[in-house]
Protein backbone atom coordinates (compact mmCIF):
# COMPACT_ATOMS: atom_id res chain seq x y z
CA UNK A 1 0.00 0.00 0.00
CA UNK A 2 2.60 2.66 -1.46
CA UNK A 3 0.03 5.49 -1.54
CA UNK A 4 -0.41 5.48 2.11
CA UNK A 5 2.92 6.71 2.28
CA UNK A 6 1.83 9.84 -0.19
CA UNK A 7 -0.97 10.39 2.11
CA UNK A 8 0.58 10.46 5.73
CA UNK A 9 3.24 12.44 4.36
CA UNK A 10 0.66 15.07 3.56
CA UNK A 11 -1.44 14.52 6.97
CA UNK A 12 2.13 14.88 8.36
CA UNK A 13 2.18 18.00 6.82
CA UNK A 14 -1.09 19.27 7.39
CA UNK A 15 -2.74 17.47 10.22
CA UNK A 16 0.14 17.30 12.82
CA UNK A 17 0.56 15.06 15.55
CA UNK A 18 2.20 15.64 18.97
CA UNK A 19 4.31 12.44 18.45
CA UNK A 20 5.16 10.18 15.88
CA UNK A 21 3.26 7.68 14.15
CA UNK A 22 4.10 3.85 12.47
CA UNK A 23 1.65 2.81 10.36
CA UNK A 24 1.43 -0.71 9.65
CA UNK A 25 -0.28 -1.71 6.33
CA UNK A 26 -1.23 -5.01 4.47
CA UNK A 27 -1.66 -7.32 7.53
CA UNK A 28 -5.12 -8.34 8.18
CA UNK A 29 -6.48 -6.65 10.98
CA UNK A 30 -9.59 -6.67 13.20
CA UNK A 31 -12.30 -4.22 12.25
CA UNK A 32 -9.82 -2.81 9.43
CA UNK A 33 -7.48 -0.72 11.47
CA UNK A 34 -6.77 0.08 14.86
CA UNK A 35 -4.42 2.60 16.76
CA UNK A 36 -2.91 2.32 19.87
CA UNK A 37 -0.81 4.86 21.52
CA UNK A 38 2.16 3.72 23.98
CA UNK A 39 3.35 7.07 25.39
CA UNK A 40 5.59 7.74 23.09
CA UNK A 41 4.60 7.14 19.26
CA UNK A 42 1.08 6.18 17.44
CA UNK A 43 0.69 3.14 16.04
CA UNK A 44 -1.92 2.93 13.18
CA UNK A 45 -2.71 -0.88 11.52
CA UNK A 46 -4.41 -0.89 8.37
CA UNK A 47 -5.80 -4.24 7.29
CA UNK A 48 -4.70 -5.78 3.98
CA UNK A 49 -7.92 -6.40 2.86
CA UNK A 50 -9.03 -2.65 1.90
CA UNK A 51 -8.57 -1.40 -1.58
CA UNK A 52 -6.60 2.04 -1.98
CA UNK A 53 -9.82 4.18 -1.78
CA UNK A 54 -11.12 2.42 1.71
CA UNK A 55 -7.43 2.48 2.99
CA UNK A 56 -6.96 6.28 2.87
CA UNK A 57 -10.46 6.73 4.27
CA UNK A 58 -9.66 4.50 7.29
CA UNK A 59 -6.40 6.15 7.38
CA UNK A 60 -7.69 9.80 7.70
CA UNK A 61 -10.24 8.39 10.37
CA UNK A 62 -7.56 6.81 12.90
CA UNK A 63 -5.48 9.81 11.97
CA UNK A 64 -8.74 11.65 13.42
CA UNK A 65 -7.76 9.58 16.67
CA UNK A 66 -4.54 10.10 17.06
CA UNK A 67 -4.90 13.90 16.71
CA UNK A 68 -8.02 14.07 19.74
CA UNK A 69 -6.03 11.39 22.09
CA UNK A 70 -6.59 12.20 25.75
CA UNK A 71 -5.95 10.27 28.55
CA UNK A 72 -9.95 9.11 28.40
CA UNK A 73 -9.89 8.66 25.00
CA UNK A 74 -13.52 9.75 23.79
CA UNK A 75 -14.06 7.88 20.59
CA UNK A 76 -16.46 9.58 17.61
CA UNK A 77 -17.11 12.64 19.95
CA UNK A 78 -17.63 16.00 18.22
CA UNK A 79 -13.51 16.79 18.75
CA UNK A 80 -13.03 13.66 17.03
CA UNK A 81 -15.52 14.54 13.91
CA UNK A 82 -13.77 18.02 13.55
CA UNK A 83 -10.39 16.62 13.57
CA UNK A 84 -11.85 13.74 10.94
CA UNK A 85 -13.53 16.46 8.85
CA UNK A 86 -9.84 17.72 8.92
CA UNK A 87 -8.03 14.73 8.18
CA UNK A 88 -10.77 13.46 5.99
CA UNK A 89 -10.26 17.03 3.71
CA UNK A 90 -6.42 16.41 3.34
CA UNK A 91 -6.33 12.46 2.84
CA UNK A 92 -8.89 12.93 -0.34
CA UNK A 93 -7.52 15.78 -1.66
CA UNK A 94 -5.32 14.95 -4.59
CA UNK A 95 -3.91 18.39 -5.54
CA UNK A 96 -2.17 20.24 -2.75
CA UNK A 97 -4.67 20.42 -0.02
CA UNK A 98 -5.27 23.88 1.32
CA UNK A 99 -3.92 24.86 5.07
CA UNK A 100 -6.88 24.06 7.06
CA UNK A 101 -5.54 22.66 10.09
CA UNK A 102 -3.52 25.09 13.01
CA UNK A 103 -0.52 24.21 14.54
CA UNK A 104 -0.61 20.63 16.50
CA UNK A 105 -1.84 20.50 19.71
CA UNK A 106 0.70 20.85 22.50
CA UNK A 107 -1.85 19.62 25.05
CA UNK A 108 -0.66 16.85 27.74
CA UNK A 109 -1.63 13.35 27.07
CA UNK A 110 -4.45 14.18 29.85
CA UNK A 111 -5.73 17.67 28.57
CA UNK A 112 -8.07 17.53 25.26
CA UNK A 113 -6.96 19.69 22.77
CA UNK A 114 -8.75 22.97 22.71
CA UNK A 115 -11.54 23.53 20.17
CA UNK A 116 -11.41 26.44 17.20
CA UNK A 117 -14.94 28.42 17.64
CA UNK A 118 -14.09 29.91 15.04
CA UNK A 119 -14.78 27.30 12.57
CA UNK A 120 -19.03 27.41 13.72
CA UNK A 121 -18.72 31.22 13.85
CA UNK A 122 -17.61 30.74 10.33
CA UNK A 123 -20.12 27.88 9.19
CA UNK A 124 -23.12 29.62 10.55
CA UNK A 125 -21.84 32.85 8.59
CA UNK A 126 -21.62 31.09 5.88
CA UNK A 127 -24.76 29.17 6.21
CA UNK A 128 -26.35 32.22 6.83
CA UNK A 129 -24.96 34.42 3.80
CA UNK A 130 -26.15 31.01 1.38
CA UNK A 131 -29.82 31.54 2.19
Amino acid sequence: MRHLNRVARKLLAYCPLRAPVRILAGLPVPHYADTEWDGTRFTTRIDSSLDARAATETLAHEWAHAMTWTATRTDHGPTWGKAYSRAYRVAAEERRPSRCVATAPTASAATPPPTDAGDARSSAATARDAT
